[in-house]
C-alpha cells in the first residue's frame, strides 16, 4: 500500500513526463528478500543497455540507459536490471525504517529478467515488470535459436578478442560479437547459441545496444523471484502489455482499484505510452 501511496503521489506532483505529451510510469517492485537460491554462479558479467524508449520518430532523441547483470552458473544463468534491484532494495529498507512513501522507484529500466535453464534444460523463463499496481507477468518457453552465422572479423572488448556474429530472433536482425576465451554458450537477455560469451549484441537499426563493461569470475547466489507473478504465455502476456501501453491511466486504475487524475485536470488520461519492443513480433 505505501509503493502504491508513491506511486499516486508521482502522478499528482510530477505527472511522470519526459516532455508534454511523453508520460512515463514507474513499473513494479518486489521485495528484494522474497526469492529462493537455484543456483550458483561462477561468473558475473556487466553490460550496459542503451535502449530507445519510442518508435515514434518525434520522440528518437529519448533513450534510456539500464546496467544489466548476467549471472552464469553450472545449470542456470540469469539476467536482471542491477539498477531496478538497487531500487528495490533502497525501497525496501526505507519502508522498514517506517517511511509512508519513497524517494525513487525504478526510472526507466529494461523491463525484463530472463533464467535460462530454469526450472529445466533447455528452457528459459522470463518475468515482465507490468506498471506499478498490476505485478508480474511470467512465461516458459524453449531456449531461443538466434540462426547465428559467424563471421570472420574480429576486434577486441574489453582485453578478450571477439568474433562478429549475425542472426535474426523475432522480427530483428542482430550483430554479436563473442568472445571463445570465455568459452559459455550465454549472453545478456535471451542473447545465447555462440562457442563463447557475447561481449556485445545489438539489433541492426541500434534501437537495443548491449556493450559488456566487466567480467568477474566470482561465486554469486543465483536468485530466483518469488513473490506473486501472473504465469501465462508470451502470446498472452504480449496482448497484456500492448493493452498496458495502449491505454495506461485505464489499465494502472484496473489494477489500483482506484481513480487516478494527471495533476489538476484529468484532460490528460486519454492518451498511449508507444513501446520500443525487443522482440518485434
Amino acid at each position: 500500500m505505501r509503493l502504491v501511496k508513491a506511486f499516486l503521489l508521482c502522478l499528482s506532483m510530477q505527472a511522470l513526463t519526459l516532455s508534454a505529451q511523453m508520460f512515463i510510469f514507474p513499473t513494479s517492485y518486489g521485495p528484494p528478500d522474497k526469492y529462493q537460491v537455484v543456483d550458483t554462479a561462477k561468473y558475473e558479467i556487466t553490460y550496459q543497455i542503451a535502449a530507445k524508449l519510442n518508435p515514434n520518430p518525434k520522440y528518437s532523441h529519448v533513450a534510456y540507459k539500464d546496467t544489466q547483470t548476467l549471472l552464469i552458473g553450472k545449470r542456470i544463468s540469469a539476467t536482471y536490471s542491477r539498477d531496478i534491484l538497487q531500487a528495490r532494495e533502497k525501497a525496501d529498507a526505507e519502508i522498514k525504517q517506517g517511511a509512508e512513501t519513497t524517494d525513487d522507484f525504478s526510472g526507466i529500466t529494461f523491463p525484463e529478467d530472463v533464467f535460462k535453464g530454469y526450472p529445466k534444460p533447455g528452457v528459459l523463463t522470463t518475468s515482465y515488470r507490468l506498471f506499478l499496481g498490476a505485478g508480474y507477468g511470467q512465461y516458459t518457453e524453449a531456449l531461443p535459436d538466434f540462426k547465428w552465422q559467424i563471421q570472420s572479423e574480429t576486434k577486441k572488448i574489453l582485453s578478450y578478442t571477439c568474433q562478429k556474429a549475425l542472426g535474426e530472433f523475432r522480427g530483428r536482425k542482430y550483430i554479436a560479437w563473442f568472445t571463445s576465451d570465455i568459452p559459455l554458450s550465454d549472453g545478456p537477455w535471451k542473447f545465447c547459441g555462440l562457442p563463447g560469451l557475447i561481449l556485445a549484441v545489438q539489433d541492426t537499426e541500434a534501437y537495443f545496444v548491449f556493450t559488456c563493461i566487466g567480467v568477474d569470475n566470482k561465486s554469486t547466489p543465483i536468485r530466483f523471484w518469488t513473490y506473486p507473478h501472473t504465469k501465462s504465455t508470451r502470446e498472452k502476456l504480449r496482448a497484456t502489455i500492448l493493452r498496458m501501453h495502449k491505454q495506461p491511466i485505464l489499465f494502472c486504475e484496473q489494477s489500483l482499484g482506484i481513480n487516478i487524475y494527471i495533476g489538476n485536470t484529468n484532460k490528460n488520461r486519454d492518451f498511449s505510452f508507444p513501446w520500443l519492443w525487443l522482440e518485434a513480433e
